[in-house]
């Protein structure tokens, strides 16, 4: 009788168990973040233009090479030092891109850049020296080191971004981490679908967050 009653126990633990988070038993963790809706493969699209800067930043400079040395009358050791100032720009950008994301959000660091990339492609068309030539490439530079080498573009793709990133969201993650809950359920909703059950998964943000004040 004492043995039936030990198997019975032991075959309620499990459920006891799986309830200690909270969640209902039919919840899946996979039901919400699974769901492929115009709005993410829109953001996500958005955020993947800054792939095509890793080529043309890097191969930039070498077609352009006889005539930028032609035209501002550059040696051959001024060039290397434009082809090369880049990697000062990445190393500055890539030591505060953390704490940049942190402060401002993913969506800002995009924006902020953007206007990196911006500067230093204007700098580079329209330089007539060494010295502004060199500028313009360690801005490009600092804008790849702000979001890291995912997160390339020059100036075609760079202005798709620009007015793309008008329209996507913030991180909702990011959202609960500055307290801004009010706008956690609307982003969730817009990524998702509007008639997708986010109830669990802003909770699951919520709560993730609020215990790490």
């Amino acid at each position: 009788m004492e043995r039936e009653s030990l198997e019975g126990s032991v075959q309620l633990l499990p459920a006891s168990i799986s309830n200690i988070s909270g969640k209902p038993e039919d919840y899946d963790d996979d039901d919400s973040s699974s769901s492929l809706t115009a709005a993410v493969l829109f953001s996500s699209s958005i955020a993947l233009c800054r792939y095509f800067v890793l080529g043309c930043c890097s191969g930039y400079s070498s077609p352009a090479e006889s005539g930028i040395m032609k035209d501002l009358g550059l040696s051959l050791a001024d060039y290397s030092v434009f082809g090369s100032v880049m990697t000062i720009g990445g190393l500055i950008g890539s030591l505060v891109n953390g704490k940049v994301a942190d402060l401002i959000g993913r969506k800002g660091a995009l924006w902020l850049s953007d206007l990196f990339f911006i500067i230093g492609w204007i700098a580079i068309a329209f330089s007539k020296d060494a010295w502004s030539l060199d500028l313009g490439r360690v801005s490009d530079g600092i804008g790849i080191g702000l979001t890291g080498y995912a997160y390339f573009s020059v100036l075609v793709p760079c202005l798709v971004q620009v007015c793309g990133t008008f329209f996507i969201p913030e991180s909702p993650r990011w959202l609960a981490k500055m307290g801004r809950d009010k706008e956690i359920d609307p982003t969730l909703r817009f990524l998702r679908g509007k008639n997708a059950d986010i109830s669990q998964e802003s909770v699951n943000i919520k709560v993730k967050f609020s215990s790490l004040d």
